[in-house]
């Protein structure tokens, strides 16, 4: 087995895509900032201690590397701009040019579904345009992504793009237990309409998929979406109500009401405390106000994708996950 490189390794998805590889046998090499909690011990682990932003803190580390996969982002919808640019454009552009350096085989770059236009388009699919979203974390991550392919176009290195839909599972501390969590407090509002569909991707599947791409050659200068299929927003925060015994919601506001009620928040707290995420974002307006539905004929014919665990099975799983710990220690975790 060969040596392997992964970033965001700290992360939900990074740690199952982890856990998998060293059952694979792979030698894992994972870049880790001095802050990250990473519980994982075990023989075939390398800890690199550095951050995607400084390529001199792990260049060193990728000389015996055959293939990356690289997960880190910001993950939050409320950060500053600068930080989104650093992590996913210049942090990005490092990791491609120290590995062209250190004449590593492939990289698999672990993109999102939010690059897509999905303000104009049913259907969405592999060929779907980029949005042209001024929203900081979705425009950084078409900057990366077509920095990733441009890279493989021009013989640099071999690469691969994954686009996954919302992420969730055991494990997960942010996208459901951020539901619950507003749930709980009675804040929790539909955007547009309750019925507007969401995709999910089952982490297990997930973690699937992104292994596949880094070993059918096949997949080599491509994207690919990764859903287990889709569920209405109504149907999704009706079960998590029902499993922590909350109080489910019916209010509904206008996508454009929401949309600039979240850049007044935004503009507050700007001013009062960076620090303060406000109650809504224009990034959650765009996520939860239109309905979106993806077309991953691609993953399955050439990934062979399907899904291990279905959507049914896997909300089962995760709805359980929910009850495991406060809703507060999740969402801390």
């Amino acid at each position: 087995m060969g040596t392997v490189f992964v970033t965001g390794g700290s992360g939900f998805v990074g740690k199952a895509l982890i856990h998998r590889l060293i059952a694979k046998g792979e030698r894992v090499k994972v870049l880790l900032r001095p802050s990250s909690r990473f519980e994982i011990e075990h023989p075939l682990i390398e800890k690199i201690i550095g951050d995607i932003r400084d390529r001199r803190s792990f260049e060193g580390a990728l000389a015996d590397v055959e293939k990356i996969y690289h997960l880190a982002g910001v993950v939050t919808d409320w950060a500053p701009r600068k930080l989104y640019e650093e992590v996913h454009i210049k942090g990005t552009r490092n990791i491609l040019d120290a590995a062209i350096a250190a004449g590593v085989n492939k990289i698999i770059y672990i993109s999102t579904v939010d690059v897509l236009d999905y303000d104009r388009n049913s259907v969405l699919d592999e060929a779907t345009n980029y949005t042209s979203s001024v929203s900081p974390y979705r425009f950084t991550k078409v900057q990366a992504e077509k920095m990733v392919l441009e890279n493989h176009k021009e013989n640099k290195i071999k690469a691969v793009v994954i686009r996954p839909s919302w992420v969730y599972g055991p494990g997960d501390n942010t996208f459901l237990p951020e539901i619950a969590y507003q749930i709980k407090k009675g804040s929790m509002v539909f955007i547009g309409s309750g019925d507007n569909l969401l995709p999910l991707v089952y982490i297990d599947n997930l973690v699937t998929a992104i292994i596949n791409a880094g070993e059918i050659e096949a997949a080599k200068g491509r994207t690919f979406i990764i859903s287990d299929g889709e569920i209405t927003w109504k149907e999704l925060v009706n079960s998590i109500a029902h499993s922590i015994n909350g109080r489910a919601t019916k209010l509904c506001l206008p996508y454009w009401d929401a949309y600039y009620t979240a850049f007044a928040m935004e503009l507050v707290s700007g001013f009062v405390s960076k620090k303060h995420r406000p109650l809504l974002t224009r990034a959650v307006v765009e996520m939860m106000g239109r309905s979106i539905k993806l077309d991953v004929r691609g993953s399955k014919d050439t990934l062979g994708y399907e899904s291990s665990m279905s959507l049914d099975e896997g909300l089962t799983n995760a709805l359980q996950w929910l009850k495991t710990d406060s809703i507060k220690e999740l969402r801390r975790k």
